[in-house]
């Protein structure tokens, strides 16, 4: 069954909805390196069925018929994701797009199928157990709240496995339940990794079933951190706005008398968010709290505002002064600014 993460982004292209695109390209990206993982698990199944049988076994066809699969697979995500990215700088439209994650759909249910004519061919084989451990490939939370992922460890073989040890390291966290005492082929469980926030780092946490690991990139990140990394965000939004400034010759930045006052505008909103966020790392790494009595916080939830009128007035110039691309990627990137930003609220210093 097709992720509904793809089809949401196939949908968002078909529409032409180009700022509905950008928001769910992630889900499509999560969901199509999900799926990857999994046929990692299953690669070694069809290696070993090939190893172990000879050509004209039907197992050794199913398995060879099953890599092929997942390489056509394999393409028709990196096409579907670099057409995507040429589309948002003015390449290929919407609908070539869109063809593009109709292959991913149409090879991934391939894949589906070869790895159930798998399974079912391989069951006579003399296989080890073949698991699967998945999870997120990076967690960013904010200092002094909680960490909370969820795993899922899965046998994809054709034999049970059994008394499994599970262990979680690279930071204080604690996996839920720490052994599995059977997984049956086909048979899948979930994890539960928790634990408190409470040191702001940059750690791999290996969660470990058997002999099998996922890795996840765990950023544990204060409240200056986040800022810095929407500072980091916005680079791009200005970027794409001087771009627009070279493509329509220099006049984006003219103001009111050539037609581009809103052009200007976001320009204005941008340079103000910049000099307010810059403003408030420098008084977090000197250890103050705000003047006036207005905190942090605040002053970052008033940035935040601002950006949310950048987001509108970029969406209304979509078609006029801006590209209906360029203003998804301008509302798209501003949005991730406000993410950062509300995450820096939920931060601790």
């Amino acid at each position: 069954m097709t992720d509904d993460r793809i089809l949401a982004f196939r949908d968002a292209l078909r529409s032409g909805d180009s700022a509905s695109a950008v928001d769910s390209f992630d889900g499509f990206d999560d969901a199509v390196d999900d799926q990857a993982n999994r046929e990692s698990a299953l690669r070694d199944v069809a290696r070993g069925v090939v190893a172990r049988t000879p050509p004209d076994d039907p197992a050794h066809q199913a398995a060879q018929q099953f890599l092929q699969a997942v390489n056509q697979a394999q393409q028709a995500r990196v096409k579907a994701k670099y057409d995507f990215a040429l589309h948002l700088e003015g390449g290929p439209d919407a609908d070539d797009v869109a063809d593009r994650v109709d292959a991913v759909v149409d090879t991934t249910d391939a894949v589906d199928s070869a790895a159930g004519d798998l399974q079912d061919e391989a069951g006579d084989v003399d296989l080890p157990p073949s698991l699967a451990v998945t999870g997120p490939s990076a967690l960013l939370v904010p200092k002094g709240t909680a960490i909370d992922a969820e795993y899922t460890a899965e046998n994809l073989g054709v034999t049970e496995a059994t008394d499994l040890a599970v262990t979680v390291e690279g930071y204080d966290v604690a996996v839920d339940p720490a052994a599995i005492d059977a997984l049956l082929a086909g048979e899948a469980t979930t994890l539960a990794v928790t634990g408190d926030a409470d040191e702001a780092v940059e750690a791999p946490l290996i969660v470990t079933v058997g002999s099998e690991t996922a890795r996840t990139d765990l950023r544990v990140v204060d409240k200056a951190g986040f800022l810095d990394r929407a500072l980091t965000v916005l680079d791009e939004v200005e970027e794409r706005l001087d771009r627009v400034d070279d493509d329509d010759g220099g006049n984006g930045k003219g103001g009111k008398g050539n037609g581009k006052s809103g052009i200007q505008g976001l320009h204005n909103k941008v340079d103000t968010a910049r000099k307010r966020i810059e403003k408030l790392i420098d008084r977090l790494e000197s250890g103050g709290k705000g003047k006036g009595g207005k905190s942090v916080d605040n002053r970052i939830r008033s940035t935040m505002q601002l950006l949310g009128a950048f987001i509108n007035q970029a969406e209304g110039l979509s078609g006029n002064q801006l590209s209906a691309q360029d203003a998804a990627v301008l509302a798209g990137d501003a949005g991730e600014v406000i993410d950062e930003l509300d995450a820096a609220t939920r931060a601790e210093a």
